[in-house]
This record gives C-alpha cells, structure tokens and sequence, in this order.
C-alpha cells in the first residue's frame, strides 16, 4: 500500500483583512486565489500579509477562527505570517508564490487518521527468538512470546488501513527476522499469521565519486506506509570512504507490496567546504541502490551566509561544481528590544545561478529590522532538490521542516538531495 500523503489540503475560507489601494488585479495580468492555513493552538488571529514581487501590498489580513486566509494575487508574489510567540515574533515568508496556491505552516506530521481500533494479533512461534514487537505507522507495541504469540492490541489515530510488520531477535537481539502484512484493515481484526518469518534480507548501498571533503557517510533505511515512516522499521549504519566511493551492506526488511525510504548523509568534512549534504530516495523495494555523487550531490558551501541590510537579502557563496538546487529554505534574525523583542525570519525560495534570496519589505516597521537592530546572520540554510522543483515544493513542503525530520512523501516514488548548514568555515 502506498497511498501519497497529501500535506496540503484544499482551503476556501476568507480572513478579515484589509485591502491597500493596489489590491485590484491588473486586467491584462492573470491571477487567481491564494489561501493559507496556520495549524496548532495558536492558528487564530496570526496576521498574513500578501505582496506582489516588489514588496506593493496586495492585502494584509488576520487568519480566521480556523486559521485561514486568503487573497487574490498575480504570480510571483510574497506571502508572509508573523506569529507572536511570546517576547519573539517569527516571521515565515514563501516567495514566488503563485494564483491557486495552497499554503500551509505547521507540522508536517498529523495523525493520518481517527480510528482507535482495537484487534488481535496471533503470530507462529519461531525457535530461538525471544522479542518480539509489531509496528505499524499509528504504533508499536512489544509482544511477549509464549508457545504461540496472541495479544490484544490497541492502537488510536489509524488509517482505515495499514500495513503491520512483526519483527523479532533472538535473547541478544541479534538475529532478525520479519514478517510484513501489506494493506491489512485493523478495525476489529483477528490476524492469526501462519506464514513463518523470514530473516531480514541484505540492502546493499553503493556510492561512488564522493568527493574529496566528504570522509565518511551515515545511511538509513525505514519502511513507510500512508506518508509516515513506519514504528520500529529504522535501521542503520556509517562507514568510512576512501578511493572516492564505498559499499555498504544493511540488513533490512525488503517486503514485496511495501514503501522503503532511505536516507544517506555525511557529517564529517575536509578543509574550506562545509554543509551536511543528504541524499532521500524512496520506492519499492531492491536489493541494491547506488548513488552517483557527482551528479547528484548539491554544491557545498564556502562562505558563512549573510543578511545584507542594504539589499534587504540574504547571501552566501558555494562552489561552482555540483548539481543545481531547486529551492533554499533559510532562517535569520535580529534583537530590537525599543520594537518588540526579538526576531526570527524563515524564508522558502526558488533557487537560480545566484546565491541570494530576496526577502519583501514589510509594510510594518516593527516586523523589520531597525538601524539598532542587533542583526543575527542565517543560522539555517538548506538548499533543495527535488523532483518537480520549487513549483512542487512550494505548496507541499512545510516552510518549517528542515533536513533529518521525516521526510513527507506524497508520490510513490522519488529523491530529494539537499544541503544544510553545518560544519566550521576556516
């Protein structure tokens, strides 16, 4: 079962803004509605400004009792929340944002649905094993293991449906096996599993033309099933590189029917380069996956990322060679206590040759930084590439997820490569 999960949801309901003088649309411009949605407990009364692409306002309203609001834009616009938290205003900004969008900020992960079921579970005895734990995307729960192993589970927040992996190990857990059920309704259900378990099967990882700042690599592996990762199901190791590539050998559950992800990165750098650089890829399962660095691998970064105050826009420098990024979410920040306190601004953006996104002026001066501002330079900077490009990203990826949190997949399959922040410049 690999149904998509869809982050972002059809949303058709007004805030209680109001227009500036240029909100009209142009007639010989196309455009169309934009709507955004705050989740969490604090979604209501969050004010959303709407700007065209040279910062003119379009509209500058409040998000309503169920944390929405919308407004009629022309492509290539900024829309920007600033949600107070307390002494501290954080600001979330999408740019090139276009008519028909969907936007949402919050948690990436919701429970996928609202059933609490309840089912029993009867699984055959395999000798010499003594863990035993069933895992499914809604929960995870240890077994204990009698002659034959029957239990009662109870689960809340489930799909209609799930697949259910049944892992065990032997008293040293050591030795796993598994047994995979694909697309099982769990509402009321009595599985009595007969098909014996079968030892987990061998991923093989292989990576060549690493390049020459990259000294070792971290690499995952989990099974997902409605869009979340499945409890349980993560394994995963490192290894060293040399020679420009390496293999690695995972013991991994391959199950025909399920969804695998896996997940590789390095922490581990040479002299003036620095960056976390990820690899995600996901699909049915196989037995080998290779990974080309030199074409995949986004450029690393060589200089300390900036807020220029005169350009209002935030920069860096990377490399030359590398693949191209689709997107850059990035983070930074000011204190300006004589205008509220302090300040934290994230900004999703379209990526080009240039290493500069463009931030809007606000039409508030106390959600900009001040000539007292104390300015704080970008503490997050993760350049993304992915299949369908910004275009893509933009209404499903959540402006504030970042690099090593689940990863949201609505498609059943794919790769997304990025580079994130990290590491010391000399």
């Amino acid at each position: 079962m690999r149904a998509a999960l869809m982050l972002v949801a059809a949303l058709a309901a007004c805030g209680d803004g109001i227009g500036a003088p240029d909100a009209t649309l142009p007639t010989d411009t196309p455009g169309g509605l934009v709507r955004v949605r705050v989740t969490g407990p604090d979604a209501q009364a969050v004010r959303v400004i709407f700007q065209n692409a040279d910062s003119s306002l379009v509209l500058s309203t409040r998000t309503d009792l169920e944390g929405r609001a919308n407004a009629f834009m022309v492509p290539g616009g900024f829309v920007t929340l600033a949600v107070p938290d307390g002494f501290q205003q954080r600001l979330y900004t999408w740019s090139d944002v276009q008519p028909g969008d969907d936007l949402v900020l919050g948690e990436a992960f919701t429970l996928p649905g609202p059933l609490s079921p309840s089912f029993r579970v009867t699984v055959p005895e395999d000798p010499g094993q003594e863990h035993y734990a069933l895992s499914t995307t809604c929960g995870a729960e240890a077994l204990d293991a009698p002659q034959v192993l029957t239990t009662q589970v109870f689960f809340s927040g489930c799909a209609e449906q799930h697949d259910v992996l049944i892992t065990n190990s032997d008293p040293s857990f050591q030795n796993e096996h598994y047994l995979f059920l694909d697309g099982v309704t769990l509402a009321g259900a009595v599985l009595s599993l007969e098909t014996p378990f079968r030892a987990f099967d061998s991923a093989r990882v292989e990576v060549r033309n690493v390049p020459d700042h990259l000294q070792d690599l971290g690499v995952s592996m989990m099974l997902f099933d409605n869009g979340f990762p499945m409890q349980s199901s993560l394994r995963g190791r490192s290894f060293s590189l040399s020679g420009g590539g390496g293999a690695l050998d995972l013991p991994m559950m391959l199950p025909a029917g399920a969804t695998v992800m896996m997940s590789m990165q390095s922490s581990i750098f040479g002299p003036a380069v620095t960056g976390i650089p990820h690899v995600i890829r996901w699909g049915p399962p196989q037995s080998v996956t290779s990974v080309d660095l030199a074409t995949t691998a986004l450029r690393p970064y060589v200089e300390q990322p900036l807020y220029v105050r005169a350009a209002h826009a935030l920069r860096w420098a990377e490399w030359s060679t590398g693949a191209q990024a689709d997107a850059v979410i990035a983070a930074w920040g000011w204190s300006d206590f004589s205008r509220g306190g302090n300040y934290q601004w994230h900004v999703f953006a379209p990526r080009t040759e240039d290493t500069l996104v463009k931030l809007p002026v606000l039409p508030y001066p106390d959600l900009m930084p001040g000539p007292n501002a104390q300015l704080q330079h970008p503490y997050e900077l993760t350049n993304i590439k992915a299949d369908g490009g910004y275009a893509k990203l933009r209404t499903r990826l959540p402006i504030t997820w970042t690099a090593g949190r689940n990863w949201p997949i609505d498609s059943p399959s794919g790769e997304v490569v990025m580079q994130q922040l990290g590491g010391q410049f000399d």
